[in-house]
């Protein structure tokens, strides 16, 4: 998998790549689509614990087929109308589908991902050319 450019929307910036989680454990985990009904309550409980994974020097990740446009109207939208509100943790846009189909979550007639939870140790793989930093697939 290639060095992955995303917004992390809380904090207006870009980041790049996987090079900020060396030597960090990271929980990875894809949902679906955003507005759906049982995703908010489980990525509301990852970013509300966000504090207690750092404190275990443990970063939570999760990722969605969806635009970073769409993560943001739904991380505006307020938590009564099916909104997740601030959140703690960063969402990652798969919009390609590349990260979904290396993790083998891409349900491919449908073009989303599969719920699934990926816990990665802080082993990472270098490729070749030392460039890009890789993630390895649970």
């Amino acid at each position: 998998m290639d060095d992955i450019e995303y917004d992390n929307l809380q904090r207006y910036k870009r980041l790049t790549g996987y090079t900020a989680l060396l030597g960090k454990y990271v929980v990875f985990f894809f949902y679906p689509l955003d507005f759906t009904f049982v995703c908010p309550t489980e990525i509301i409980a990852y970013s509300d614990r966000a504090d207690e994974f750092k404190k275990i020097n443990c970063e939570v990740i999760g990722a969605s087929v969806d635009s970073h446009f769409c993560h943001l109207a739904w991380i505006n939208t307020p938590k009564k109308q099916g909104g997740l509100g601030t959140m703690k943790i960063p969402l990652i846009s798969d919009t390609k589908r590349a990260i979904a189909k290396e993790y083998g979550v891409l349900k491919e007639d449908e073009g989303i991902a599969y719920r699934k939870v990926c816990p990665v140790d802080s082993t990472f793989i270098e490729n070749p050319n030392d460039q890009y930093l890789y993630i390895k697939p649970c």
